[in-house]
């Protein structure tokens, strides 16, 4: 079985950290590997381990056939079997079964909103399916909407999950702040990461006056939305207690100096992030919406809240801040639940297994 991993683009983001989880992983497991980023690169290239073989289609619009020309010469120079499609490059996918129609095609939904959507607002996703051999949804309520509204049936659950053998860099990033009072929060500054909620509940919490400091990692596209956070923070005299530090690659070392990890996106699908502040023993404050409430299990492994609570955010954000020895609790008990459930071998060997018994039959 020979697989290739396809991604729009390698920057910070969910979809794109489990396109090039899947391709390193496949690779230490089945001796090949190959991931292909379509639109642009970036710098999750350099996560890429060695063994995984890499190509950039160097796509320049919607319906460029040279681009599909040049990866259907790499498909074939490495008889590859399946394209493992993931989110927006769907209809790229679509199209290269249209000119290859002996490659079976996966597609991968990482949309965490899309189980809202109707049928009109996924049109092109529709008429992508009629290619796919199967899908992958990231959780639950993602595979009933793809059984209920897509034409491929054959559809699958899988986790999101991390790497177990990634080695934190020895340096890095330093965080501003005092060490033991750091809280971080990794997502790009767009929408629906919702940061300014974020900033709402820190200011009104006790965390400015206990000496607790908020640092924003992801990528900072300058525009209304990170100008709406940068105008608050000046606002409210935030500057010595609230830092954006922009896209960073470094973020297991990050993720060391810090003791809370919070999200208060709108929606959500199946965010890596949370498997990632498990893993560095965070504790963790973040919003109820996708899957984010049944990794952290309020009161078990973290607090969650409504992101359109501010009291509630707040009173969670308190609750951490209060008491030492529940932040200890909460993030022993999320790195434990989260490498026995979310380690990269589980994912993949039922995921292989899938691919062998129902794309590849």
């Amino acid at each position: 079985m020979r697989i290739l991993q396809i991604i729009d683009s390698l920057n910070a983001g969910g979809a794109e950290k489990m396109a090039v989880n899947y391709a390193n992983i496949i690779a230490k497991k089945k001796g090949f590997s190959a991931l292909s980023t379509t639109r642009v690169e970036g710098p999750l290239k350099a996560q890429i381990n060695e063994d995984v073989h890499y190509f950039f289609t160097q796509k320049s619009g919607t319906f460029d056939f040279a681009s599909l020309k040049r990866l259907k010469r790499f498909v074939k120079q490495h008889k590859i079997d399946v394209i493992h499609a993931h989110g927006t490059s769907a209809l790229y996918a679509a199209m290269f079964k249209w000119i290859y129609p002996k490659i079976k095609v996966v597609w991968h939904d990482h949309h965490g909103n899309r189980a809202k959507h109707d049928k009109k607002k996924n049109l092109t996703l529709q008429f992508a399916a009629r290619f796919f051999t199967g899908v992958v949804a990231c959780n639950e309520e993602l595979k009933e909407w793809g059984l209920k509204n897509l034409a491929c049936k054959n559809i699958i659950y899988l986790p999101n999950f991390v790497s177990t053998d990634y080695v934190a860099p020895a340096s890095g990033t330093q965080l501003m702040g005092v060490p033991g009072k750091r809280i971080v929060q990794l997502a790009n500054l767009k929408d629906p990461k919702n940061h300014i909620a974020m900033l709402k509940a820190f200011n009104d919490s006790q965390a400015v006056a206990g000496g607790w400091t908020l640092h924003l990692i992801g990528r900072d596209f300058e525009d209304d939305y990170s100008n709406r956070l940068k105008d608050f923070i000046k606002e409210h005299q935030l500057e010595n207690s609230v830092f954006i530090y922009g896209a960073r690659f470094d973020t297991a070392y990050i993720l060391r100096q810090a003791d809370i990890g919070v999200l208060s996106s709108s929606f959500e699908g199946f965010p890596v992030t949370l498997l990632e502040y498990g893993m560095a023993n965070l504790a963790v404050a973040t919003s109820d919406v996708g899957y984010c409430g049944n990794v952290i299990k309020n009161g078990e492994r973290g607090v969650t809240f409504h992101p359109g609570n501010h009291e509630e955010m707040v009173a969670k954000l308190d609750e951490l801040f209060r008491n030492d020895s529940l932040r200890k609790a909460y993030a022993q008990a999320l790195n434990k639940f989260v490498s026995d459930n979310y380690a990269d071998e589980a994912v993949v060997n039922k995921y292989l297994n899938w691919l062998e018994e129902t794309v590849l039959k």
